[in-house]
């Protein structure tokens, strides 16, 4: 069964009930382990291994694998379910798993109390295929209904890219006619139908369909999240004549050839390198991406697996976000006998580093050391040791790392930084991180090192170039991708200050990341996305902070929501960092628009204690709130 995420245990005894029992459950993208290993165990007895490595990768790779190796079987047996049921025009039978309940909001419970438990109930959604809705009113139904369309017409369409890939040409343009039709904000099934009638399936519908494209694209703001929003594009090429580059961000189920053939016919080069730039990001940020790993399963020895295969499989569900997979595949080479352990540990390091178990992955690291590879292990156990800001650890290594190079002199300099650094001397500990950056430090951990310091100093200018040589080591470094997202935002630069964030991001960058990215959104007016991204900082660390929560509620307002934006405030003058003036700022502002005159006032003082951490705007704001709370009026 192909699902959109709700297929797990429970559902096949649905199934059986059904007398449809002998089935296998492909597991949504946040599968447990338990329903890992029943997946896999039953893919093992189709009998073959290619399959095996594809269902590492995950449910969709695994599908359209079973459609090429074993297009009989898999044809009889393969299920595509969403729901509301788009799966029965093109012929399949789906299984119902999904039911709805919408509460009225409770007495006492603030809505964003409610908000954060819908969000907990969509999760638990795909644990017991059920969603359970609260709201507090008729708006909140309307905008969980707008929801509920948006996310079936992206499943709705990515199945249609799948029957297209499959040679299904008309089933796939039904199913994007009914996509377009259940969410006309969506602008890949919208270009999907026209793409499939253009190329000429159903040409008598080319006019009426590149009329409502003419009429609808060019109110849409070009968005890189495309594919993360609506669905993936069949051939972005056929709109680069209309100027809509970016429809490659929704690259569909594609082999690399295709795409890099796309790409040549654009003529102005321009484009071309804007596109080279915003591709890889994009590529990471669509977690449901099956490109590249269609293009990893086209290169399949033809011998059978191999330990390296195995681990070229992890390193790419780790780059797509998927590390619970990646440490399955990690955990497969090294049951080969002819593993290299080192390579193995390494990459089984970086799968417990992004699981947030760094303690876990150093271990692992020092476990396999030995004569021969013990600089490579111990410079990676530094790195996980400068995240974790463990300064003693971090110094014995470095120390472990001089002991093995005395020559060499950067490392000797990095001592003396971190000496300094566990004593608390930021000034010191700076001092000597940059002359060993300029002594020709070349490990990741030294750079992490000097970033952080970097932002203890606020050294603008050492961070961004210590930013630009990290990530020459690694384009995907999640810390040094930050630092530049910061700067070009601090330059206005908003599209590639996204572009770091986003790379940032996809690396499980910590919640202070997804906060600030969520404040640029907020400036660039897309208050939902904002809204979205700043609970996700609260979720992952920041409900603690007033930061995360000021960020929630100028998201808020921004969205015209004003009710929850001040309940958001609230929270924040609860929390440490509430002093900040920008953030009584707002709070301010807020109490005195709901009628609060008291609390706008109590601010003030607050404000004029830091007031000079204000920008020119922020200043402005505050003179404009005095004269209101002068002359009594809001």
């Amino acid at each position: 069964v192909l699902s959109d995420g709700f297929l797990n245990e429970q559902l096949a005894d649905r199934a059986k009930t059904r007398e449809q029992g002998d089935i296998i459950i492909l597991p949504g993208r946040f599968a447990t382990d338990a329903q890992l290993d029943a997946f896999e165990k039953a893919v093992q007895k189709l009998g073959n291994a290619k399959l095996e490595a594809a269902a590492s990768l995950g449910s969709a790779a695994f599908a359209l694998t079973w459609m090429t190796e074993q297009p009989d079987i898999a044809q009889k047996n393969l299920m595509l379910f969403s729901s509301p049921s788009l799966a029965r025009l093109a012929g399949f039978v789906p299984i119902p798993a999904s039911l709805g309940y919408v509460l009225e909001k409770p007495e006492n419970v603030t809505s964003n109390a409610l908000d954060l438990a819908s969000a907990k109930y969509l999760q638990t959604r795909d644990l017991v295929g059920e969603m359970l809705i609260i709201t507090p009113d008729g708006e909140h139904i309307n905008n969980y209904k707008r929801y509920i369309a948006a996310q079936t017409s992206m499943v709705g369409n990515n199945l249609g890219v799948l029957l297209y890939e499959n040679g299904q040409t008309s089933d796939a343009l039904e199913i994007f006619i009914q996509a377009s039709a259940i969410d006309r904000n969506n602008m890949s099934a919208l270009m999907n139908k026209a793409t499939v009638v253009r190329e000429g399936i159903r040409p008598e519908m080319t006019e009426r369909f590149a009329k409502e494209l003419n009429e609808r694209i060019p109110s849409i703001v070009p968005n890189w999240g495309l594919a993360g929003n609506s669905g993936y594009v069949l051939k972005p090429e056929y709109f680069l004549e209309a100027g809509w580059v970016w429809a490659f961000s929704g690259i569909g189920a594609t082999d690399t050839g295709t795409m890099a053939r796309a790409v040549a016919t654009i003529e102005s080069e321009e484009v071309r390198n804007a596109l080279a730039r915003q591709l890889p990001a994009s590529i990471n940020i669509q977690i449901g991406g099956v490109q590249p790993l269609l293009g990893l399963l086209n290169t399949y020895p033809d011998e059978g697996a191999t330990w390296d295969y195995y681990i070229k499989i992890a390193n790419l569900l780790l780059v797509s976000g998927d590390a619970m997979r990646a440490g399955r595949a990690v955990d497969k080479a090294g049951t080969f006998p002819d593993a290299d352990s080192k390579v193995v540990a390494l990459s089984g390091a970086d799968v417990l580093r992004r699981l947030g178990r760094h303690n876990e992955a150093a271990e692992m690291l020092l476990k396999a050391k030995t004569d021969e590879n013990a600089a490579d292990l111990l410079k990676k156990s530094a790195l996980i040791y400068a995240e974790l800001r463990d300064n003693e650890k971090l110094l014995d290594t470095v120390r472990n790392l001089s002991g093995l190079d005395p020559s060499n002199e950067w490392l000797k300099l990095m001592e003396k930084s971190v000496a300094a650094f566990a004593a608390e001397d930021i000034v010191t500990a700076k001092e000597f991180s940059d002359k060993a950056i300029e002594a020709g430090a070349d490990a990741e951990f030294a750079f992490h090192h000097a970033l952080w310091l970097d932002l203890l100093a606020d050294d603008k200018i050492k961070g961004v170039e210590h930013a630009d040589a990290a990530l020459r080591l690694n384009a995907l470094n999640t810390f040094a991708n930050y630092i530049k997202a910061t700067a070009f935002m601090r330059a206005k630069q908003y599209q590639e200050a996204e572009r770091h964030f986003q790379l940032s991001i996809s690396q499980n960058a910590p919640w202070f990341v997804v906060n600030d990215y969520a404040v640029l959104a907020a400036e660039t007016g897309r208050f939902d996305l904002a809204e979205m991204l700043a609970r996700n900082a609260i979720a992952a660390g920041g409900g603690s902070q007033a930061s995360a929560w000021d960020t929630l509620g100028t998201a808020l307002a921004g969205a015209g929501k004003k009710k929850e934006a001040l309940e958001a405030l609230q929270k924040a003058m609860t929390l440490p960092g509430a002093d900040d003036p920008r953030i009584q700022l707002s709070f301010a502002e807020l109490s005195l628009e709901s009628g609060d005159r008291e609390s706008a006032e109590k601010a003030i003082p607050v404000i004029d204690k830091g007031v000079e951490l204000l920008s020119i705007a922020e200043r402005e704001r505050l003179g404009k709130l005095r004269r209101s709370l002068e002359s009594g009026k809001p």
